[in-house]
């Protein structure tokens, strides 16, 4: 007999979390100067091997973990997975899901997660960068569903890294389009997941480019601290 958590309670946790980061993210915002938001999608200011890392690396672990956790637990299925499926079944539900998921949830939950969170956090509960980056990929990860926490906490650290050292959500929100867009692509014409074997592929990839940064101080320091 196999152990599934109640999924509706899950989801209802999900929820309860995505609600409460986002109420947390208008208190933060209101606070922050002003301009603020305007300066979160300036030009980045660094565009180096460490930067492109960080993409690659939240790409592969995101896609990688959530396909293995998805293939040994598939009581654990989301079914968002499915509700966008069946969205997708004429022109105009295509393109209103495309729009939703490529564009409108990147730079919304960039904006939210990646910018007001952890700058929020850095101001008012007085932590560093890093710590703000932890917990805010906590609450990404958490609002995404059990399914997609493991990933979706180390793509949003990822994230977060990427953020801090380019001052910019422009980079992060591309890199969260893409992730988005490959999902949807896998869903649309496989209605499944990738193989097993690219999806363990990827989490090896993403575990050594992590390994990397996370050895590398240099890498990851800010741009007025690069030489």
């Amino acid at each position: 007999m196999v152990f599934y958590p109640n999924l509706e309670n899950m989801s209802n946790f999900s929820n309860i979390t995505g609600v409460l980061s986002i109420i947390t993210g208008i208190i933060f915002w209101i606070g922050l100067p002003r301009g603020y938001s305007k300066s979160l999608f300036s030009a980045q200011k660094v565009i180096n091997f460490p930067v492109l890392l960080l993409g690659i690396t939240a790409l592969c672990l995101s896609v990688g973990l959530t396909t293995v956790l998805s293939h040994y637990f598939p009581g654990l299925h989301s079914t968002q997975s499915e509700e966008l499926l069946q969205l997708m079944n004429d022109p105009v539900g295509i393109t209103i899901v495309v729009i939703l998921v490529l564009f409108f949830a990147p730079l919304a939950e960039e904006f939210l997660f990646r910018g007001v969170l952890i700058d929020g956090a850095c101001v008012f509960l007085r932590q560093k960068p890093n710590v703000a980056t932890l917990l805010s990929a906590t609450l990404f990860a958490l609002s995404h569903g059990i399914t997609h926490f493991p990933g979706g906490f180390l793509f949003a650290f990822c994230l977060g890294l990427m953020r801090i050292r380019t001052q910019s959500i422009r980079g992060t929100a591309f890199v969260h389009g893409l992730n988005n867009l490959f999902g949807l692509g896998v869903l649309y014409y496989q209605s499944g997941d990738i193989p097993l074997a690219l999806a363990y592929g990827m989490v090896v990839t993403g575990g050594v480019g992590l390994t990397y940064l996370l050895l590398s101080t240099q890498a990851l320091s800010k741009p007025e601290q690069d030489a």
